[in-house]
C-alpha cells in the first residue's frame, strides 16, 4: 500500500499498539510505512516508548503474556529451560522479533553461567548457530535477546522427516559445532531439544544450535569442576557422566552428536530404558543397543557412523565434528565412509573380548535355537517389534500431551483447527496398536490411553487405561491418568457424580508416586474428592508454590470454593464463595486461555449459582446472564 504518513499518524499508531490491536508483524510494517515519510519531509520517524507504568518484573516467572520488558514489547511465553523462561518479544527500536531468555534466579553462579552462555554463543559467527543480539539486566533480572527462530525442535520434528533430511540436518549441525570448536568452545549439552529447525521458503531445512549455557570456553571457564556432572543424562559422553571435566574436549561433543543422531534416527535416546544415575552408569559401562537392532531399515553405513561417534573411549571416536560431518557427506553421496575400514572385525573382536562367558553361552544357545527354536525365534521377533511399537507410541503420546498443552497456553482462539492434526495422529496410533502382542499389550494400551486423554476423549481413554491396568500396568502413572479420565467424565455427567467419585478416590490413592510436576497436587485432588475441603485448599496452595505455572491447581481451588458454597447457609457467605471461585478461574484462564475444561468449569460455576438463587427465591438475572456469556465464550473456543 502507499505511504500514509501525515500529522498524527505516529500518535495513531502508538494508540493502536497500546490497545493491543496490532500484532508484532503489523507493528513493524506500519511503523516502517509511517517512518518512510521522513525521507520526503512529511513526518519524523516513529520512536516507540515503553508503556507507563512498567509491569512488575517478577511477573515473568508465572505470566504467559507481558506487555513489556524494558524496551521490548508484547512478550509471549514460548518455553522454559533449566535457568530461565523464554518469551517471544518485539524490539521496536530495531523493528524485529526476538527470543528473550530471562534468568529465573539471581545467584552469582547462575548469573555468571547465564553471561557465559551469551558470550560463548556470540563468539561463534556461523549461519547455523543462533545469534545473540543483546545481554542486559532489567529490575535486577538478567536477560539475553537472541534470534527468534520460526521452527520446531528436532525432538518433535524428527519423526516427520525422511532419512536423507535427518542426515542433512545432523551434518549441518556437526559443521556448526566444528565452528564453535574452532573458537575453543565445547558445547557440553548437545541434544535434540537444543537444535531448532526452520523450514525456508524453498522447503530446505535450516537447523540452529541453541543453549551454550554449559559450554566451556578456551580459558576453561564454564564451571569446570572435577566430579561435577553437567549436561543431559541421555546424551553425555562417558567421561562427562563420570564428572571427569578436565578430560573433556571436542570429542565429548562428537559423542553427543552421535547420541543425538541415534535419537533422530530411531526415535529414542541411546539409554532410553534408564533414567538418572542408572542412565549415567549405563553410559559409563555399556554400549548402546545397536541402531540396526532398533531399526533394521537404517543403512549399515549410517549405523557404523553412529557407533564410531559414540565409542566409549575418546581415542576411538571421530577426532572432530568436522570428521563426523565428512562421513555423513560421504554417506549422502554414496562414497565409502572412513569409519568402515575396521567396522566388522573391530566390532566382533570387541564384543567377544568383553563378553567371553556370554559368547560361549550364546553359541550353545544358538545351536539350540537352530535345532529346536524356529517357532520361538519368530515369536521373539514379533514380540520385539511390539515392544518397539509400544516405545514409539509412548513417545508419540508424550509429544501429543506437550502439543495440546502448548495449544491451551496460546492466546484465546478457536482451537478446532489446531486439534485436527492431533486427532489424525491419535487415529493413526490406534490403527497401529489395534492388534498388540501379549508382550506389549499393556504398554500399548497405556500409550493409547494417554493420547486419547490429551485429545479430549476421556471415555476412550478410560477403556485403554483400564486395559493397561488389567494387563500388568498397575503403576502410579496409569492410575493417575485413569483418575483424570474419570474426573472429566464426571464433569460431562454431573448427575452421576456419586457413581464416579469412589472410583476417582481409589485411582488417586493409587496415583501416589506418579511422575508429575507437583506430588502435592495429587494429594490436593484426593482431599477434595474425599470432601476434606480445608485440607484440599491448603494442599492446592502448596502445589502452586512448587509449580507456579500449574494452572490446574488454580482450577482446583475454584472447585473447592464452589463446593464450600454448597455447604454454607448464610447468603453473603455463599455469594462470597462463588466470587472467590470466579477469581481463581480468571487466574487459571489467564494462564491457559484455550483450555476447554476451564471454560466448562466456568459454566458449571454459574449453573450452581443460578440453581442456588432459584432455591432461595433470589434474583436470577445476573447469574443467568453470566451463564449465557460463559457459554458463548465456550462455543467460540470449540464450536460444535
Amino acid at each position: 500500500m502507499g505511504s500514509w504518513a501525515g500529522d498524527g499518524a505516529a500518535e495513531l499508531l502508538l494508540r493502536l499498539d497500546s490497545l493491543g490491536i496490532l500484532d508484532m508483524e503489523q507493528q513493524g510494517l506500519l511503523a516502517q510505512d509511517v517512518s518512510s515519510g521522513e525521507s520526503t519531509g512529511a513526518v519524523p520517524a516513529v520512536t516507540w516508548q515503553s508503556p507507563s507504568p512498567q509491569p512488575s518484573a517478577q511477573l515473568f516467572k508465572t505470566a504467559t503474556v507481558l506487555p513489556s520488558w524494558g524496551h521490548y514489547r508484547n512478550l509471549r511465553f514460548i518455553g522454559e529451560g533449566g535457568m530461565g523462561r523464554i518469551f517471544q518479544a518485539y524490539d521496536p527500536s530495531l523493528r524485529r522479533v526476538v527470543a528473550l531468555k530471562i534468568l529465573r534466579g539471581d545467584s552469582p553462579e547462575l548469573v555468571l553461567r547465564f553471561l557465559l552462555e551469551a558470550q560463548n554463543q556470540a563468539a561463534v559467527e556461523h549461519p547455523n548457530i543462533c545469534r545473540v543480539y543483546e545481554v542486559g539486566e532489567w529490575h535486577g533480572y538478567s536477560f539475553i535477546a537472541m534470534q527468534f527462530i520460526v521452527g520446531e525442535s528436532l525432538d518433535f520434528l524428527a519423526p516427520r522427516l525422511s532419512l536423507p533430511q535427518r542426515v542433512e540436518v545432523m551434518k549441518t549441525v556437526a559443521e556448526a559445532i566444528h565452528a564453535a570448536h574452532g573458537q575453543g568452545l565445547i558445547h557440553r549439552d548437545i541434544k535434540p531439544a537444543n537444535i531448532m529447525v526452520e523450514r525456508e521458503g524453498n522447503g530446505r531445512l535450516r537447523p540452529y544450535v541453541l543453549d551454550f549455557g554449559l559450554s566451556r570456553g578456551p580459558d576453561a571457564s564454564g564451571f569446570t569442576v572435577t566430579g561435577l556432572v553437567l549436561g543431559t543424562t541421555h546424551y553425555m559422553a562417558p567421561e562427562q557422566a563420570r564428572g571427569d571435566n578436565r578430560l573433556l574436549d571436542r570429542r565429548t561433543d562428537v559423542y553427543s552428536l552421535g547420541a543425538t543422531l541415534y535419537r533422530t534416527l530411531c526415535g529414542r535416546p541411546p539409554v532410553g530404558d534408564f533414567e538418572g544415575t542408572e542412565a549415567d552408569a549405563c553410559t559409563q559401562s555399556s554400549d548402546p543397543v545397536s541402531l540396526h537392532r532398533m531399526d533394521s531399515a537404517i543403512p549399515k553405513d549410517l549405523c557404523t557412523i553412529v557407533q564410531k561417534a559414540m565409542e566409549r573411549s575418546p581415542d576411538n571416536r571421530y577426532a572432530s565434528a568436522e570428521a563426523l560431518a565428512e562421513d555423513l557427506r560421504r554417506f549422502q553421496e554414496g562414497e565409502p565412509i572412513l569409519a568402515g575400514a575396521h567396522s566388522l572385525g573391530y566390532r566382533c573382536l570387541k564384543f567377544i573380548r568383553k563378553r567371553k562367558a556370554q559368547f560361549v553361552f550364546a553359541a550353545v544357545a544358538l545351536w539350540v535355537v537352530i535345532l529346536f527354536g524356529a517357532m520361538a525365534v519368530g515369536a521373539r521377533l514379533r514380540a520385539a517389534e511390539q515392544v518397539q511399537l509400544a516405545q514409539q507410541l509412548g513417545l508419540e503420546a508424550m509429544g501429543l500431551e506437550a502439543r495440546v498443552r502448548s495449544i491451551h497456553l496460546l492466546p484465546f482462539h478457536n482451537i478446532q483447527t489446531d486439534m485436527v492434526p492431533i486427532r489424525k495422529q491419535i487415529e493413526s496410533m490406534r490403527e497401529r496398536g489395534a492388534h498388540p502382542g501379549q508382550a506389549a499389550e499393556g504398554p500399548i494400551a497405556y500409550a493409547l490411553g494417554r493420547a486419547s486423554l490429551a485429545g479430549g476423549e476421556p471415555e476412550a481413554a478410560l477403556l485403554h487405561l483400564e486395559a493397561a491396568w488389567g494387563r500388568g500396568g498397575r503403576t502410579p502413572d496409569v492410575a493417575y491418568r485413569m483418575a483424570m479420565a474419570l474426573i472429566r467424565i464426571q464433569c460431562h455427567r454431573p448427575e452421576e457424580g456419586r457413581i464416579w467419585t469412589p472410583r476417582i478416590v481409589a485411582s488417586l490413592r493409587e496415583s501416589r508416586g506418579a511422575t508429575l510436576e507437583s506430588a502435592t497436587f495429587i494429594e490436593a485432588q484426593l482431599a477434595f474428592y474425599e470432601s476434606r475441603l480445608g485440607r484440599a485448599s491448603e494442599l492446592a496452595e502448596r502445589a502452586l508454590l512448587d509449580a507456579p505455572w500449574l494452572y490446574e491447581a488454580k482450577a482446583l481451588q475454584a472447585e473447592i470454593h464452589m463446593a464450600e458454597a454448597g455447604k454454607l447457609q448464610d447468603e453473603e457467605a455463599v455469594l462470597q464463595a462463588f466470587m472467590l471461585a470466579s477469581d481463581k478461574l480468571k487466574a487459571a484462564q489467564a494462564m491457559a486461555p484455550c483450555d476447554p475444561l476451564l471454560r466448562e468449569l466456568e459454566c458449571r460455576r454459574w449453573e450452581k449459582e443460578l440453581t442456588w438463587r432459584k432455591s432461595r427465591g433470589l434474583e436470577v438475572a445476573p447469574a443467568l446472564q453470566a451463564l449465557q456469556a460463559a457459554g458463548e465464550i465456550r462455543a467460540k473456543l470449540r464450536p460444535a
